[in-house]
């Protein structure tokens, strides 16, 4: 009688734990997430055309990141701003198939050499206020002044952490209670958030490009590799605050002079090169010039090498897999750098909602 039991009492245990387990394991492999499509718009001048509209409507984009001015440090006035947004045209409430219309979120670069520079909280203080009365004025000339995101932009490091952390929560004051805060975050300052720090903002924005050595003359592609964004980023990563994710779909030319970097031309392609000068392809996407030339006000010679670096649809693909694996919140935002209609158009339109899709 008393092992019968005992034994009933084993098996209604251990029925229970397989129940219990069984409801504990199942939201944490829920993988649904709620996709914000958004664009970086980083152009002096503010201008969209009736294709920039359609491309808008036609990718269902939630938000455009728009870079309003950045801060630099020049001696001896110290630090300024400079490439101040010229709005020629208004952020459109386009409609979008949700219903919402195009959120405008401004966005500053600061250069890291200003919080090098800066040691005095007050001096902090006072360029925090400065940056977000810039802000305050240039929003008076759009007709989006109910924004709900501000975003920071600086590559921060160890040694310049505090300053620029002291500068993020005296901007936060100036701003509404319900405005949040965003910062961008490279690979670095993921894999050793420990020495970098985790910054006092709301959600962080991981800028996945521009990840190689560009000076060096044998680096493959430095807007995108996939191999050293698997060495900073994996499923083990972890972040302590919620992240969006930029990706590229961007292209230029990586000037070389005896050996030595000389210089980066923009939005420079294979057809674009053979419209400069007799380049001569002398291994994959790298290009030697066979003679002298002049390429805007840059004189090229005989012997300068251009490698290509753009961005393939498998490589952007494989770089969305690889974020995912860091996604830590419901709802987040992903964004493409640049818009440019062309570049847009040239990547496909469906292409870029396939990337997106990738994350939700």
């Amino acid at each position: 009688m008393f092992k019968y039991l005992k034994i009933n009492k084993l098996a209604t245990f251990l029925f229970l734990l397989i129940i219990s387990s069984c409801n504990t394991k199942q939201p944490t492999t829920s993988t649904s997430h709620t996709i914000g499509p958004s664009f970086y718009h980083w152009k002096q001048t503010f201008k969209l055309q009736q294709s920039d509209k359609e491309a808008i409507v036609n990718l269902g984009l939630k938000n455009l990141y728009v870079r309003f001015f950045d801060i630099i440090w020049q001696p001896p006035t110290g630090a300024i701003p400079t490439a101040i947004i010229d709005f020629q045209s208004q952020v459109p409430d386009l409609s979008q198939p949700e219903g919402d219309s195009l959120g405008l979120i401004p966005c500053i670069y600061i250069e890291n050499k200003v919080f090098q520079q800066l040691k005095e909280n007050k001096d902090i203080e006072d360029l925090a206020e400065k940056a977000a009365k810039k802000i305050q004025f240039i929003l008076k000339k759009t007709d989006k002044t109910n924004i709900e995101e501000i975003q920071l932009d600086c590559d921060w490091t160890a040694s310049t952490r505090q300053a620029y952390f002291h500068f993020l929560a005296q901007f936060r004051k100036h701003f509404d209670a319900h405005i949040s805060l965003s910062a961008t975050i490279r690979l670095h300052q993921i894999k050793y958030a420990e020495k970098t720090g985790v910054p006092p903002i709301d959600k962080g924005m991981l800028m996945y490009y521009n990840m190689g050595k560009i000076k060096e003359a044998n680096t493959r592609n430095s807007i995108l590799d996939n191999q050293i964004g698997r060495q900073y980023i994996s499923s083990k990563t972890r972040y302590d605050l919620p992240l969006d994710v930029a990706l590229p779909i961007f292209e230029w030319g990586v000037w070389f002079h005896g050996g030595k970097f000389s210089g980066i031309f923009n939005d420079l392609n294979e057809a674009r090169l053979k419209e400069m000068g007799d380049f001569k392809e002398v291994k994959k996407d790298v290009y030697m010039l066979q003679q002298d030339t002049v390429a805007g006000n840059r004189y090229l010679r005989k012997g300068d090498v251009i490698r290509l670096e753009g961005i393939e649809e498998s490589t952007l693909k494989e770089a969305a897999a690889i974020c995912r694996q860091v996604v830590n919140s419901e709802s987040l935002n992903v964004a493409f750098y640049h818009w440019d209609t062309t570049l847009i158009h040239q990547q496909g339109i469906e292409f870029l909602k396939e990337v997106y899709q990738q994350f939700e």
